[in-house]
């Protein structure tokens, strides 16, 4: 999953589920709490911009929208289908959507769209393409289709079908107290004991780098506490990426206590994360991130950008895990 992208990805967490979709010039991303974000963007030859569309559950939710593109002017104006829907005022590279202008896309998603900002004689356009089939499956996802609260297919069906808001899950960073890591060789002998114990836990293809490390690499003990300790080891490395395995082990280093991740990045005052590159420049993201929660690490954030449209880390985050840490 740290390596590869794919277009449709079900995340499942006890009994809530996530959607992350795309199609042509569209994505969407619903989370744990059951919102879901739609976005769209220009097509591949044309200046970077974006629309996101942000919907909560429960079928009294009112969506909101932003527009977003480097380099933005003070103002442009939104035109579906050579009609003016009103002035964009945008605050650094983003503006919101009024109500009116998200129901004049809405009203004309069945139709083949041309939507466009306009600023004297700048034309920025955003495709349609993709549009429908997100929308669709956004009401898929909330339970929507068939009620007056769905974004495409409307109609006569009962309200009380549609998803009811989550709350958003609350993890507390406790037990964790900062202390000096260590790092030691992996040729040598301490190491390698921990890493004969890591590799009973671990299969050879999440972390080839275990059976195969590099010259000059390290093994990384980080002391979480007086019982346990986050153990971290590179695990795989690609053209873009580099991927650092993360295990809590025990204090004596005999016991590994839970597999974190093979993927992450970084650990920091009790958080592990993971931020992976989608392809070429960079511009699309996947970001993981775990909190230590205690006796174990839970994961608080996941999100990602299947779409590198020209925008540096993303136009968008469109998570499909969301919850509020505190420490």
């Amino acid at each position: 999953m740290s390596k590869y992208w794919i277009g449709l990805l079900l995340v499942s967490s006890g009994s809530l589920h996530a959607l992350s979709f795309e199609h042509q010039d569209w994505e969407m991303a619903c989370d744990n709490t059951h919102t879901c974000r739609i976005a769209g963007y220009q097509a591949h030859d044309d200046a970077p911009v974006s629309i996101l569309l942000t919907y909560p559950a429960g079928h009294a939710a009112k969506i909101s929208g932003k527009v977003r593109m480097p380099d933005a002017p003070v103002q442009a104006t939104l035109w579906i289908n050579a009609k003016p829907y009103g002035v964009l005022n945008f605050k650094h590279d983003q503006a919101n959507l009024t109500q009116v202008q998200i129901q004049a896309l809405l009203a004309h998603t069945r139709q083949n769209m041309r939507i466009e900002l306009r600023q004297g004689g700048q034309i920025w356009p955003i495709s349609d393409r993709g549009l429908s089939a997100v929308l669709l499956k956004s009401d898929e996802y909330q339970r929507r289709v068939g009620t007056a609260s769905a974004l495409l297919a409307k109609g006569k069906q009962p309200l009380s079908q549609v998803r009811a808001m989550q709350a958003m899950p609350k993890y507390r960073i406790n037990h964790y107290v900062p202390a000096q890591a260590q790092h030691v060789a992996l040729n040598e002998a301490q190491a390698q004991k921990i890493v004969a114990r890591l590799k009973k836990s671990t299969l050879q293809d999440d972390c080839p780098l275990l059976w195969k490390h590099e010259d000059g690499a390290k093994l990384t003990m980080y002391p979480l506490n007086a019982q346990q300790v986050l153990v971290q080891v590179p695990c795989w490395q690609a053209a873009y990426n580099t991927g650092l395995g993360m295990w809590l082990m025990n204090q004596q280093l005999s016991e590994v206590q839970q597999g974190v991740t093979y993927s992450g990045t970084s650990f920091s005052e009790g958080q592990v994360f993971a931020q992976h590159k989608g392809r070429g420049l960079g511009d699309c993201y996947r970001v993981e991130e775990w909190a230590f929660t205690g006796q174990r690490f839970s994961k608080t954030y996941q999100a990602a950008h299947l779409q590198c449209k020209g925008f540096v880390g993303g136009a968008w985050q469109l998570p499909t895990w969301v919850s509020q840490v505190t420490s």
